[in-house]
């Protein structure tokens, strides 16, 4: 048995094309509609100055079309999903309360989150106390504290006295910098 009709599958069955095209009329525009919703929302979020009010507006945006995504659009309309711009944007009493997941100084609501780093300490000035060469003809300079610190770069260093100002400072990547006069190379503390 043929059919004049063409038949186009819709969801794994069988429709007559025509009604295929009609669904695809009808659906298409409703989430066209959406989308122009959705995009004259985040327009409305990139209008706020305020960097904490403009976050929360973009989270809501898209909580609202991860719901929209799960249920339809009239569905979620009906709940009472925001769906223009001044119901996005936080209110000014939710504004003064921090985001979630933020820490506020002093604030005594950190129970439970880990500590804060110790603030990096970028420099720090030594006195020679020895210098000496590896068998490869790296420095290796040990300072009064007792540290010793050897170097990792193949730029030439002479002969320092002891007694000499070193100032040891952050390089990249974890590598620190030893300045000695108008010297400077990059080394690694091994003690």
């Amino acid at each position: 048995m043929t059919s004049k009709h063409r038949r186009i599958a819709i969801a794994g069955r069988a429709v007559p094309a025509l009604v295929g095209i009609l669904a695809v009329t009808v659906w298409l525009p409703a989430l066209s509609a959406r989308a122009q919703v959705i995009d004259r929302d985040l327009a409305a979020c990139a209008r706020i100055t305020e960097p904490a009010r403009r976050l929360a507006c973009y989270d809501a945006v898209m909580r609202a079309r991860a719901k929209a995504g799960e249920r339809s659009p009239a569905a979620a309309d009906q709940e009472g999903m925001p769906t223009s711009p001044t119901t996005l944007s936080p209110s000014a009493s939710s504004a003064s309360r921090p985001l979630p997941g933020t820490r506020v100084a002093g604030s005594g609501d950190d129970f439970g989150l880990p500590p804060p780093p110790p603030p990096r300490e970028e420099a720090r000035e030594y006195i020679l106390k020895a210098m000496r060469r590896s068998p490869t003809g790296a420095a290796i300079l040990t300072m009064d504290d007792g540290a010793v610190w050897r170097q990792i770069d193949d730029k030439s260093l002479p002969r320092l006295r002891p007694g000499s100002k070193v100032r040891v400072k952050r390089g990249l990547m974890g590598s620190y910098i030893l300045v000695v006069d108008r010297w400077s190379v990059r080394a690694r503390r091994i003690r």
